[in-house]
């Protein structure tokens, strides 16, 4: 069979197995692929064209699917279209081009209360704990944090480096290391330079899917709760803590500001507090007028 002659179901097993080298998720990619194969998969990648890419998008909104959820997973669509050109599988161009994505409301970012945190690591397996912390004290991605190496920890600077090997935007990122964070690393019993932080058995770490699902089932939270949500709960803890943007973006490793400002929004409780501050300035107050009776 000719590269050129190939469907994309078998094409799909070859990009699946790219991705899961290097891509942070590569679940969510096997999941848009599982959907995709069973509406395009018994066709030839180059008989795929726009028409057909619309006539799936229509049944998945005759199925009931959000808009959202179809604009994933076109790009997936997209990407092994690109990859697949790349390595000489489909002439291009890029089908999906031509395809329109469907608006979508930005909604409200999800991320844990400080008593939800603390339930969810509780309910943690034992090995899935400091994974967790780390989550909540660095905002790193789960691929990120499960790259980690010994080596990338320094605790005399208080700095955890993630490497560039390992992350989105294939550029290195410093972000500082919490005392919680300090401690809980501490208790794994630093490795060598080259060993992996998060083990298990003695071995590396490369899902905790299973258990990360099992303990957000015990501490009580809903679907709407991912991994990622940590990373969302970590920049937002930031901001409400009155971190200032710029030093969040270089921690979360954004190129833009664009999507760092997505966590200026802070919960109802955090803004009807800042009616204190709220008025003309107030006289202040001496030193003495503070001293108690």
């Amino acid at each position: 069979m000719g590269v050129l002659s190939r469907s994309l179901e078998d094409v799909a097993v070859e990009f699946l197995a790219h991705q899961r080298i290097y891509t942070e998720d590569p679940e969510t990619t096997e999941s848009n692929l599982r959907i995709i194969k069973r509406h395009l998969g018994s066709r030839l990648l180059v008989d795929i064209g726009p028409r057909e890419i619309e006539g799936m998008i229509a049944a998945r909104i005759q199925e009931g699917v959000a808009k959202a959820t179809i604009n994933r997973q076109g790009a997936t669509l997209s990407k092994l279209f690109a990859w697949s050109i790349e390595r000489g599988y489909h002439p291009g161009p890029n089908p999906m081009r031509q395809i329109k994505k469907f608006r979508e409301n930005p909604g409200r970012i999800r991320y844990l209360t400080g008593e939800e945190a603390s339930r969810l690591i509780l309910a943690a397996a034992p090995h899935l704990k400091p994974i967790l912390v780390a989550g909540l004290h660095t905002g790193g991605r789960l691929n990120e944090l499960l790259s980690l190496k010994w080596g990338d920890i320094d605790f005399d600077r208080g700095i955890v480096s993630f490497r560039r090997e390992t992350t989105k935007s294939r550029k290195e990122r410093q972000v500082p290391v919490s005392p919680e964070l300090t401690a809980t690393l501490r208790r794994l019993r630093p490795g060598a330079p080259d060993e992996r932080v998060f083990e298990y058995n003695g071995r590396g770490l490369v899902s905790v899917r299973s258990s990360f699902k099992r303990a957000c089932r015990k501490a009580g939270l809903g679907r709407d709760v991912v991994f990622h949500t940590l990373r969302h709960s970590f920049a937002s803890w930031f901001v409400m803590n009155g971190g200032d943007p710029y030093r969040l973006q270089k921690y979360l490793g954004h190129s833009t500001m664009t999507l760092t400002q997505r966590y200026s929004h802070l919960s109802p409780e955090f803004i009807r507090d800042g009616v204190q501050f709220i008025g003309p300035p107030q006289p202040v107050r001496r030193a003495q007028d503070q001293e108690p009776t």
